[in-house]
């Protein structure tokens, strides 16, 4: 398991009895990896307790060295487990709660017949209220409208190990999880959830929160992005050209222009062509400069961002 946590330590404690618990009814036993995202509120594990768990192999906590986000803080997890032996698959979920331990069996049973597969938690209904909806689904849609793809999954998911150890040399990695897997083209299965209740405290998805959330996925994709904008300049382009021979046209051919007009409106349309021009010349620049860049990939870089792991059971 790898568990992001910001401040949520009592969360995390509930969630580790929570995975003892289902890996006793399923007669199976997991390895736990918390990935401390920078916390700003005191906090600290009850190791006696967890020692107790009978089911839970060994359980970490990799302390990074500062709040860098759920997105990074996923991709560094993956970076520190990828390389090690004795890992069937790993499983990506939160500490509060709203990802259902009930749930991570079904990952597995999903994945014991989708051999290969990254098997990802879908809520068929989502139970937040109308503003967040709303928004989530103007996000999905954006997404859509700027990538060509469709995203309808969370970070909530099994990954295979041998795909974990082809995602961490994904750059954009650090930007999305789910957006990361669905750009990779790995093979990919769906299986609906619910959402969870928290074990204490309230969601720290706000509006804000979801923009970044939004702008990290869409990100993944910034070559895509860049293109499927310039290719929308270039047809505004084509119509703002167009427009300025009609202009032309009525003026020339016609007795329809007005006085002053003609000169006016293709005085705008040529002003908008302008800018249009050197809006595509900034993107073609941009895209070539994203392509020469020279990559940080969280399988190589992932420790620079751990201050220190501590073992609170093995």
């Amino acid at each position: 398991m790898l568990v992001p946590i910001f401040n949520d330590w009592t969360s995390a404690e509930n969630l580790l009895a929570d995975l003892d618990r289902v890996a006793g009814e399923r007669d199976e036993s997991y390895s736990v990896v918390m990935v401390n995202d920078g916390s700003t509120e005191a906090g600290s594990f009850d190791s006696e307790r967890i020692r107790q768990h009978t089911h839970l192999d060994r359980v970490q906590l990799v302390n990074l060295v500062s709040n860098f986000g759920h997105a990074r803080a996923i991709a560094v997890g993956l970076g520190a487990v990828a390389h090690r032996d004795k890992i069937d698959a790993v499983i990506v979920m939160d500490a509060d709660g709203e990802d259902r331990p009930e749930d991570v069996g079904r990952l597995i049973d999903a994945a014991a017949i989708k051999r290969d597969t990254v098997i990802v938690a879908h809520r068929a209904q989502r139970s937040e209220g109308l503003v967040f909806r709303t928004a989530y689904s103007v996000y999905k849609v954006l997404f859509w409208l700027l990538t060509g793809s469709q995203i309808s999954f969370g970070n909530f998911c099994l990954i295979p190990c041998a795909l974990v150890r082809k995602l961490v040399f994904v750059p954009e990695l650090w930007s999305h999880l789910a957006a990361c897997i669905l750009k990779s083209r790995l093979p990919m299965e769906k299986i609906s959830t619910s959402r969870g209740e928290r074990y204490s405290g309230t969601s720290k998805m706000n509006f804000v929160s979801l923009v970044h959330h939004g702008l990290g996925a869409i990100a993944v994709y910034l070559e895509t992005v860049l293109v499927r904008i310039l290719l929308g300049f270039l047809a505004f382009f084509g119509v703002v050209f167009g427009g300025m021979m009609i202009v032309v046209a009525v003026r020339v051919a016609t007795d329809l222009a007005i006085p002053g007009w003609a000169s006016t409106v293709f005085g705008v349309l040529s002003i908008l062509l302008v800018q249009s021009i050197v809006f595509c010349v900034l993107l073609v620049f941009m895209t070539l400069k994203n392509r020469i860049t020279t990559l940080s990939l969280p399988a190589l870089h992932y420790r620079d961002y751990i201050a220190g792991i501590d073992e609170l059971c093995e």
